[in-house]
Formats: structure tokens, C-alpha cells, sequence
């Protein structure tokens, strides 16, 4: 939604709401040059809020990628609680595709050639 029409929605100054987003008070949105922000922006919470309320790993990277609007373009609703689910879904993520790794290198793995032919189909022969 666009940010002033959401500002104006909710009678706030759009102004003002831009000054905290530059101080880093409130989250940007995630485009630069576009003003889009959710339609439940002003629900979501400040910086200050974020901050304390946020208890997963890396605290401070996650409340720079939040404030710079990177949570809106994955999330639909960017709550504390939905950021730190993510988190522990992509390492789970990251997890499992780990384990999966020595069967894409078995695939990967040079073979010799049988008489049926390298994918087990047999050779045409002449």
C-alpha cells in the first residue's frame, strides 16, 4: 500500500513517518524509490519494540534487515514472532539440504561405462 495513502488512512503525518523511517525508528519499505509499505504497517513494531522483544541469534542483523523493509518482501505479516520462524525455517532448510548433499555428488561422480551404456540403457550398437 502506498505510504502517504496509508498515513492518510490512519491520520498520521506522512512527514513524520518518512523522519522515523530515516532515523531508523521505524522499518523502510523494501524498494528504494517506492513507497509501499503493508497494509498493516503501523501494527507491526518500532525499532524499539523489535529490539526488546526479539530474543533469536543474531539480533542485530535481524533488526537491520527489518528496518530496511527486508522481512515485507518475504513475510505478510513481518511480526517478531514470523521473523524468528523464518529464521529457524531457512537454517532447517539449509539443514536438509546439507544431508542431501553426498547424493547430488553421487550423481555428480564419475562413472565407468557398462555394456548397457552409462545411464543403464542399452547401447545402440552398429
Amino acid at each position: 500500500m502506498p505510504l502517504a495513502a496509508l498515513c492518510a488512512a490512519q491520520g498520521r503525518g506522512a512527514d513524520e513517518v518518512r523522519r522515523r523511517i530515516a532515523a531508523r525508528e521505524l522499518p523502510a519499505p523494501p524498494y528504494p524509490g517506492m513507497e509501499y509499505v503493508p497494509a498493516n504497517y503501523f501494527e507491526l513494531p518500532d525499532a524499539d519494540e523489535f529490539a526488546r522483544t526479539f530474543d533469536g541469534p543474531d539480533a542485530a542483523d535481524e533488526l537491520a534487515a527489518y528496518l530496511d523493509g527486508a522481512y515485507f518482501v518475504c513475510l505478510r505479516n513481518a511480526t517478531v514472532d514470523n521473523v524468528k520462524r523464518k529464521g529457524f525455517l531457512v537454517e532447517e532448510i539449509r539443514r536438509r539440504l546439507a544431508d542431501l548433499r553426498p547424493l547430488v555428488e553421487e550423481l555428480d561422480a564419475p562413472r565407468t561405462t557398462t555394456a548397457r551404456g552409462s545411464a543403464g540403457r542399452p547401447r545402440a550398437t552398429s
